[in-house]
């Protein structure tokens, strides 16, 4: 069943959609919003999420005779590789990369022009969250994938016959940190004119990622594909959903091909911002 901190979120989402309901006028803002589809939007996808969450939490454990029939050798090559992490401090350490993640985007209001346009991207930051949310529990659902930790002889039998025994595919803190901090790009590629702020930007959206990823390996929750797949998945939503709604003009004024006549023939330049 949905947990205190699932049903908490669904009740902030449920704030923001009605705030969109009265949105008013389009401002001039980055990212152009539309009332209707928006809002079907983030009730589909929340909708989406609520049944994910349900199936996720009311999947079907592996049985003992499941669990002793698993072995190394049913791995993929990368997978084989890395199965016996079981860190306890790498753990820790992940959750809290995971809160770093969940509160990079919240770092945007220090600029004025963010502040303004908060419930445009208040609704952006929405969709983010429930899309990322509803793929990763109907994954996780579908797929039933083993945690590394049930390949492990020392791990108690018990800890292998939970519901979250069966939720490897794919890593929610890889995907969650990913969508958070590539959404926190994508704004700060509108919203400041700073090359190298831009740049760090996008560096900490990589490597935030990619360490959180690490970690779970390490400490056994999760396997190598699982992770990658998570992160990938997280970025492709966390900047899709934005540069979807991103203006037309914006989008061509960030990338730009520029032919131009010159004395020994012509000159192209392409401009990627």
């Amino acid at each position: 069943m949905p947990t205190l901190i699932n049903c908490v979120r669904i009740l902030l989402l449920s704030f923001l959609l009605f705030s969109l309901i009265t949105l008013k006028a389009q401002k001039e803002t980055p990212y152009q919003l539309n009332k209707r589809s928006d809002k079907d939007i983030l009730i589909s996808s929340a909708g989406t999420y609520l049944i994910g969450l349900y199936m996720k939490e009311t999947i079907r454990p592996m049985s003992i005779t499941e669990i002793n029939n698993k072995q190394i050798g049913e791995l993929n090559f990368l997978d084989r590789q890395s199965w016996n992490g079981s860190s306890r401090i790498a753990r820790n350490r992940s959750d809290v990369l995971l809160r770093i993640g969940l509160a990079t985007p919240f770092f945007m209001a220090f600029d004025q022009e963010v502040r303004r346009d908060y419930l445009e991207n208040a609704v952006l930051f929405a969709e983010v969250i429930l899309i990322n949310n509803a793929v990763a529990d109907w994954t996780k659902a579908l797929s039933r994938k083993a945690r590394p930790y049930v390949y492990q002889s020392d791990v108690p039998i018990e800890n292998k016959e939970g519901i979250s025994a069966v939720h490897s595919f794919f890593s929610g803190h890889s995907s969650t940190v990913a969508s958070y901090t590539f959404f926190t790009y994508h704004l700060m590629r509108q919203y400041s004119d700073n090359s190298w702020l831009k740049g760090g930007t996008l560096a900490f959206a990589v490597i935030l990622p990619t360490y959180t990823s690490i970690l779970r390996v390490q400490a056994g929750k999760h396997f190598p594909t699982d992770v990658i797949a998570g992160s990938l998945i997280g970025a492709i939503i966390g900047y899709g959903v934005p540069e979807w709604h991103l203006k037309k003009a914006q989008k061509h004024a960030q990338n730009s091909l520029f032919i131009s006549p010159t004395w020994n023939g012509i000159q192209l330049r392409y401009t990627l911002k």
